[in-house]
């Protein structure tokens, strides 16, 4: 429970730094819905290299607890053990924290402060 309480709050600052940078938060949810089921599912099987740090890939591994493994569609052997989940709530917290930044540095600009 303790890191599924970690991940929502990890994808409470995502989320708000992706509300802040496009300024719109139907459209940041929009944007969320099709990164999440469209373009990482696609990212996961096609580009096995970069499929380790992508951030619904890290939050699954560290709310259960396994080793997030590497593995291609186009190759026949058997799953790569990559990081562990303590690792992978670092990298998911890593995007957070880059969300963040961003929506400051964009907030600051764009409104008055």
């Amino acid at each position: 429970m303790v890191r599924s309480g970690l991940i929502a709050g990890v994808f409470f600052l995502l989320g708000l730094g992706l509300t802040v940078i496009l300024n719109n938060s139907i459209a940041s949810i929009i944007a969320f819905m099709i990164y999440a089921f469209v373009i990482e599912n696609i990212f996961q099987f096609f580009v096995g290299s970069i499929a380790p740090w992508l951030p619904m890939a890290n939050a699954s591994s560290f709310v259960s607890a396994t080793t997030l493994s590497r593995f291609s569609v186009f190759d026949d052997s058997l799953p790569v053990a990559h990081h562990g989940y303590l690792a992978s709530g670092g990298i998911a917290l890593a995007y957070a924290l880059v969300a963040m930044a961003a929506a400051v540095i964009v907030f600051n600009r764009r409104d008055i402060a």
